[in-house]
């Protein structure tokens, strides 16, 4: 969610930036500037909606199964950062890359549990996508209370295959 975060941000600076200098430019530059800008305002609300579908994930998590990197492997000391899978019952993060579902015509049709993983199937204008999600050393208690709240939030019974 932090580099969502940091592109609209950019997105955001350089449009201001472009505007500046729309207005400080000769004639000929203004309409360059202009149109640039445009362009800067239109990928800013865009990561905009992708932050706000990302913190409605995070803000209405199911499950957050956590996965380890190593960042900056060629410094002598090594950096962990936890990363981690979120999900929700309007869809799926993982880093920064956002799966939905439920909403805007695509919906959730099934849920299999099996021993490695959790598959969802989803649906729009009938096509069918099938996201598989690897869940780890997860406790087996833990993926029944997964699969009834994640009943309970979406409808969608789950199939377990332990």
């Amino acid at each position: 969610m932090e580099e969502i975060k940091k592109r609209m941000l950019f997105f955001i600076v350089m449009s201001c930036l472009m505007f500046l200098f729309s207005i400080m430019a000769n004639e000929p530059s203004r309409w360059i500037g202009g149109l640039i800008v445009l362009v800067f305002v239109v990928l800013s609300i865009y990561e905009y909606k992708k932050f706000r579908l990302a913190k409605l994930i995070v803000d209405n998590n199911i499950a957050f199964i956590e996965n380890i990197c190593i960042k900056n492997t060629h410094r002598i000391e090594k950096e962990t950062k936890r990363i981690g899978v979120y999900i929700s019952c309007f869809g799926v993060m993982n880093g920064s890359q956002i799966i939905k579902y439920n909403m805007d015509g695509i919906i959730l049709k099934s849920i299999v549990i099996d021993n490695n993983s959790i598959c969802l199937t989803r649906e729009k204008d009938d096509n069918e996508i099938i996201l598989k999600v690897s869940y780890g050393c997860m406790a087996k208690t833990d993926l029944l209370d997964f699969a009834r709240h994640f009943e309970y939030e979406t409808g969608v019974t789950s199939d377990m295959r332990l």
